[in-house]
């Protein structure tokens, strides 16, 4: 029998989605799993020495790469092994040196069943060290007839998500839209052939995961994290039927502004829908709409909010500040916009630039970013911007986005001048210790989940740690 390890070296608060899908996938293949999560390169490789298993893998953004190729070397000192690497890093940003011995592009639930089948030679869309990337992808998995995710593998290992209040799900796979900042354009067009752009479990297929999950692992809110839980109609008016009465939980899920009519929100109120996560982006029309291709109106954004508002429904709107060649007139217009609406939570986020993206290839072209700075990138999206511009802009892009929620719930602190240079007098190391606080309690408090306190303390050291 096989035995893989999971490695885990930015463990977070959010559920493993990928890795609950490919222990699905594996344990079906009778493939023995095992899972370490831990920021300690050391304590990692102490403990798959430990495991001895027959290969290890790794999730990472582009940004983690280097991380786990560190990491990989140093195991192979330790342990001879064979290791694989997938996510959006690898996707888009091919692995071509260090000691990692494959890695996969895209989906790796076919590429992981045939490489325990066949071998690492006919895995699909598993590309081997030095190998060229294959010209056409696998098909897209069926998610009826995959084997559904398996959260034990990593739930036995990590209590923090194991006991967390709320657990986080995906109904479907895909966003058909084109927002530039987003990896979802240039991931459509590279798996064109795979088949349909959206993919939605069965109402019966995700009640039954969401169900069997409450009965090994109780929990009180349930998560939606697709990119639009409501863009497939037909199927969210069966959910919206059917998940009150047989889940019997409340629920949050994402959003789009112009995809909320009044016949939507009714749905969502009716079906236990507490909360929903939505994105202004920007509030200058022109970059809303031509430089991050977001197509939608003022009229459509501030209408979205009042019909959420409406009904009850509570929202955490976001927003993306320091993108190429915006000025600070351009990003106060994002932050008044979002006073318009008035959302319950508001959050800035400075733009990452991911490789692949067409935002990122357009500040190469304007001179914002260099080629071979795709890949040294912020760890996440409240660090200082990537991109080149003034030290005393990069620090107040920062301080902006630390200062976003506060300003958007208290509109006199932004109004009064003198007030609102006292704010941004304040050091950066402080306002962003306080904005840790402020989200973690937003959070808890907008979605109503009862947290016990040694519970939040152990969020927030890991949130903190990986800050």
């Amino acid at each position: 029998m096989l035995k893989g390890v999971f490695i885990d070296l930015f463990p977070g608060i959010f559920d493993k989605h990928g890795i609950y899908a490919l222990s699905g996938v594996l344990g079906a293949e009778n493939v023995e799993l095992d899972y370490v999560s831990t920021s300690s390169h050391a304590r990692a490789v102490r403990r798959v020495v430990e495991m001895r298993p027959d290969f290890v893998m790794y999730s990472a953004l582009s940004s983690q790469i280097g991380g786990y190729q560190a990491f990989d070397a140093q195991l192979k000192l330790a342990i001879p092994t064979f290791s694989i690497i997938g996510g959006a890093g690898p996707t888009f940003s091919p692995i071509t040196d260090g000691s990692i011995d494959a890695y996969v592009i895209g989906e790796g639930e076919s590429a992981l069943r045939n490489y325990v089948r066949n071998g690492p030679e006919n895995a699909g869309n598993m590309v081997l060290r030095g190998h060229a990337r294959p010209l056409r992808l696998e098909p897209f998995i069926d998610l009826e007839l995959t084997p559904p995710p398996d959260r034990s593998v990593v739930y036995k290992r990590d209590k923090v998500l194991r006991n967390a209040p709320s657990k986080q799900f995906m109904s479907g796979l895909g966003c058909p839209f084109s927002c530039t900042y987003c990896f979802n354009h240039a991931y459509n067009q590279m798996t064109k052939s795979c088949g349909p752009t959206i993919r939605k479990k069965s109402v019966d297929r995700l009640l039954d995961e969401v169900n069997s999950t409450k009965r090994l692992y109780p929990f009180n809110l349930a998560v939606f994290q697709d990119d639009v839980f409501t863009i497939n109609k037909k199927w969210f008016a069966e959910f919206a039927q059917r998940f009150p009465r047989e889940a019997k939980i409340p629920y949050t899920c994402n959003i789009r502004p112009d995809m909320v009519d009044r016949e939507t929100v009714e749905m969502l109120a009716s079906s236990g829908c507490i909360g929903v996560h939505w994105s202004i982006e920007s509030g200058n029309d022109r970059i809303r709409n031509e430089v991050l291709r977001r197509k939608m109106s003022k009229e459509q954004i501030i209408e979205a909010g009042q019909l959420l508002s409406a009904a009850g429904i509570k929202q955490r709107v976001g927003h993306l500040i320091g993108i190429p060649g915006e000025s600070r007139s351009e990003m106060l217009e994002t932050l008044e916009l979002s006073q318009k609406v008035a959302p319950d939570y508001s959050c800035a986020y400075i733009f990452i630039p991911f490789p692949g993206l067409d935002l990122t290839n357009a500040a190469i072209e304007s001179g914002y970013l260099s080629s071979g700075d795709v890949g040294d990138l912020p760890v996440n999206s409240h660090k200082p911007s990537a991109l080149k511009m003034d030290k005393k802009e990069r620090v107040w892009i920062r301080k902006f986005s630390f200062l976003f929620p506060v300003f958007v719930e208290h509109p006199f602190l932004y109004k009064n001048v003198k007030l609102q240079k006292v704010a941004f007098s304040i050091p950066t190391s402080v306002l962003w210790a306080g904005f840790q606080v402020l989200d973690s309690l937003k959070m808890a408090r907008l979605y109503k989940v009862k947290v016990p306190l040694n519970h939040t303390i152990k969020m927030a050291i890991r949130v903190i740690r990986q800050a």
